[in-house]
């Protein structure tokens, strides 16, 4: 198990290799939420709420945004994976907050939407149906960030499906 982000275990003498693995810990717990001591995935799912809250809406911005947190997630578990020797750690949560983005892509941000697609989200997580598990088995760290991409995109297609059926 590696030591937590807060341990002074790594010192400001060490090389840049271990500095650079700080901070893909850092990315990859979303800032210690993967450290939660349940329900980690939660935790980095509601890091991707305040992600979505805080960043600006549009088109460019939440694309932007949504590939941005892809390929640091994604370079993130990558080398986290490696360093701590295991596959999709339940402390690696990036990707929780990469699939909770796309839930919410081009959607508007009510508190109805928000929590609609938080729980969603959660259960399509949680439960792996079709798809989603299909893209879990996928190996290394695109495996760890593609499961939950596949989630939030089916959420987002829900979503966006009930809106138009409500309107009508």
């Amino acid at each position: 198990m590696s030591p937590p982000l807060w341990s002074s275990s790594v010192s400001s003498t060490d090389s840049p290799v271990l500095s650079g693995r700080r901070v893909a810990i850092v990315v990859a717990t979303m800032g210690g939420l993967g450290y939660a001591p349940l329900g980690s995935g939660t935790f980095g799912t509601l890091g991707g709420v305040a992600l979505v809250l805080l960043l600006p809406r549009g088109l460019i911005a939440e694309t932007v945004a949504l590939l941005l947190v892809l390929a640091v997630g994604t370079w993130a578990a990558r080398a986290v994976s490696a360093a701590w020797g295991t596959h999709d750690d339940y402390r690696i949560v990036v990707d929780e907050a990469a699939g909770y983005l796309a839930a919410m892509y081009l959607l508007p941000r009510t508190f109805g939407i928000c929590l609609l697609a938080f729980v969603l989200f959660r259960i399509l997580d949680a439960s792996k149906p079709g798809p989603v598990g299909a893209a879990e088995r996928v190996p290394g760290a695109w495996g760890i960030m593609l499961d939950d991409l596949v989630a939030g995109a089916l959420v987002n297609i829900a979503i966006h499906a009930l809106r138009l059926a409500l309107r009508s």
